[in-house]
């Protein structure tokens, strides 16, 4: 949404990066717009569990690898939220590719924290 958003309301610059719809609109966009939304939520999800099958896709949802809940925050570091678990996951999905490499498993909580939360543990 907030992408078609900014195409219809150029800014240009730093400005268009920071241009929010409000609410208001947002609201008016999800009205209008959700049984075509959902349809094509459909096709979407049609498509993968037709093509791929068991071992060959992963879903994640967006919501649960950006979360931080779950985590405790205040153990060092040592408890990590539903994010960190989902990368964690998406970490040993990406492992079955032959030419590609992947971090080590502790390293995942950094990075999961420099990605979505832009800081760095220590």
């Amino acid at each position: 949404f907030q992408e078609g958003y900014q195409r219809a309301h150029p800014l240009g610059g730093e400005e268009e990066a920071r241009a929010a719809a409000s609410i208001e609109e947002w609201i008016s966009w999800r009205d209008r717009m959700f049984y075509s939304q959902l349809e094509a939520f459909g096709d979407f999800v049609r498509y993968w569990t037709s093509n791929y099958y068991g071992g060959d896709r992963l879903l994640i949802a967006y919501e649960n690898l950006i979360s931080d809940l779950g985590g405790n925050g205040g153990d060092g570091g040592a408890s990590h939220g539903v994010g960190v678990e989902e990368a964690k996951r998406l970490r040993h999905f990406l492992e079955k590719v032959e030419y590609l490499e992947t971090v080590e498993e502790e390293k995942v909580p950094c990075i999961w924290k420099v990605v979505v939360e832009g800081g760095m543990e220590n």
